[in-house]
């Protein structure tokens, strides 16, 4: 018996979905934001910061270098992560996953600790090269004049 690729990858989602179908009412309904993800009240105070993080959204970026990096960020006690673009219509990434951003650029808090640019190939270039963008951008602005530095993603 010869077996697809797609088949293949049918069966594999569908084990990997199967232990959510048999996610609790309560985790539902938390996941569904009945109660606060992460209640940090009875962390002490010392534990959580005040980070204001803002990752970047463009057309073209790499889903992967920013999924995986919010997540990260998102699980700072305390900090603040930010999708950002140039308007809140949500971003294609180079596979095609459409990300929402959280702000706009406009309205993107300018007391940032960390600004976030995933990679990517040819959405990256493109990005890079549209100054008129870069120029619009008060984070593009914040970035070319920050003390701070950051690492790129790759």
């Amino acid at each position: 018996m010869t077996i697809s690729k797609r088949s293949l990858l049918q069966i594999v989602a569908a084990a990997l979905a199967s232990p959510l179908l048999s996610i609790p009412a309560h985790a539902a309904s938390e996941a569904a934001g009945d109660k606060a993800a992460h209640d940090m009240s009875a962390m002490p105070k010392e534990w959580l910061g005040t980070e204001q993080i803002a990752m970047l959204l463009y057309p073209g970026f790499t889903a992967l270098d920013l999924v995986g990096s919010q997540y990260m960020f998102a699980n700072l006690m305390g900090a603040t992560v930010h999708l950002v673009a140039a308007s809140r219509e949500a971003v294609m990434s180079d596979t095609k996953l459409a990300i929402a951003p959280s702000i706009n650029f406009a309205n993107c808090p300018r007391d940032l600790d960390i600004l976030f640019v995933p990679g990517g190939s040819s959405g990256t270039l493109a990005a890079m090269r549209d100054e008129a963008s870069w120029a619009l951008s008060p984070i593009a602005a914040l970035a070319r004049t920050s003390s701070r530095a950051s690492a790129p993603a790759h």
